[in-house]
C-alpha cells in the first residue's frame, strides 16, 4: 500500500498510538512485513517511533501519547493538575496512572513516567477527545487530588492543598477517598479541609486509624516544630500556605 494513502486512513482513524497490529488491518500484510513498512515510515520522517512496536503520527502531543501506550491507564498527578488548571507550574513530567510498571519515556521535551497502582485503585478516570479527535484519559478533578494526597512524592502538596481551595465537589472528593482504600489518604484530604473549614471526620472517622503518620512524607518528621494533630493523627511537619486566588 502506497504510504500516503495508509497515513490518510490512520489519519482518519485517530488511533492516537500507532501498532504493527494497526497496520496489518489497514494493509493485511503479516506481522513481519507490517514491523518493516512502518520501520521505513519512521526512516522517511513520516511516522514516529516512541518505543518498541508503538509510533505516532508527527505532530502528536505528548498528553496523546502518554495516554495511549497503556490501556487501561490515565493522567493524574501535578500534570493532572495543570490539565485541570489546577496549577500554575508547567510540569514537563507527565504521570500516568497505570497497572503496570514500565520505563520512563522521552517524548517532545516531556518525560511520560507510569506509576502503578493496583487494579482497584484505577477508576474515576474518562477518556475525552482532544486535538484530531484522539482519545486522551484523565482522571476527574477529584481522583487527581486523590491521587496527589495518596502519592504526595509526585505533587507537592502545597499544589494540592491550593488546588483545593479553588474549589472542589466535596462530596465526591470524601467518595473519591473512601473508595482509594488509603487510610493516611483520607486523613490527609480531612486535615487540608479542616484548614479551609470544611469538617469531613464524621464521614470518614471509621477509615483511619490511631497511628501518627506524616501530613508530608517528603518533609522530616523530627524537630521542634512538628506538631502532633491528635484530631487526625498526623504529624504536620510541613505549612501549607495560602495563594491568592
Amino acid at each position: 500500500m502506497r504510504s500516503h494513502r495508509f497515513l490518510k486512513i490512520l489519519s482518519s482513524k485517530s488511533p492516537g498510538v500507532i501498532t504493527p497490529g494497526s497496520a496489518i488491518k489497514i494493509t493485511g500484510y503479516n506481522k513481519a512485513y507490517a514491523y518493516t513498512y512502518l520501520n521505513r515510515l519512521v526512516n522517511r520522517g513520516e511516522l514516529i517511533r516512541v518505543e518498541k512496536g508503538k509510533y505516532v503520527l508527527p505532530g502528536t502531543t505528548a498528553p496523546i501519547v502518554a495516554s495511549n501506550l497503556v490501556h487501561p491507564s490515565y493522567i493524574s498527578l501535578l500534570f493532572g493538575l495543570f490539565m485541570h488548571h489546577r496549577t500554575t507550574q508547567i510540569p514537563v513530567v507527565i504521570d500516568v496512572i497505570s497497572p503496570v510498571s514500565k520505563r520512563e519515556i522521552d517524548y517532545n521535551g516531556y518525560n511520560i513516567s507510569f506509576v502503578k497502582f493496583p487494579q482497584r485503585r484505577i477508576f474515576g478516570y474518562a477518556s475525552e477527545r482532544a486535538e484530531g479527535n484522539m482519545a486522551l484519559s484523565l482522571g476527574s478533578l477529584e481522583k487527581v487530588i486523590i491521587d496527589c494526597l495518596y502519592l504526595p512524592k509526585y505533587c507537592p502538596l502545597q499544589e494540592t492543598y491550593s488546588a483545593i481551595r479553588e474549589g472542589v465537589d466535596v462530596p465526591r472528593l470524601i467518595e473519591t477517598g473512601i473508595r482509594m482504600s488509603s487510610g493516611i489518604t483520607l486523613k490527609r484530604l480531612g486535615y487540608i479541609l479542616d484548614t479551609i473549614g470544611i469538617d469531613i471526620h464524621e464521614d470518614i472517622s471509621k477509615y483511619i486509624n490511631y497511628k501518627f503518620d506524616p501530613l508530608d512524607p517528603i518533609s522530616s518528621t523530627n524537630g521542634s516544630d512538628v506538631i502532633k494533630d491528635r484530631k487526625w493523627h498526623l504529624l504536620i511537619n510541613t505549612i501549607l500556605k495560602t495563594k491568592e486566588i
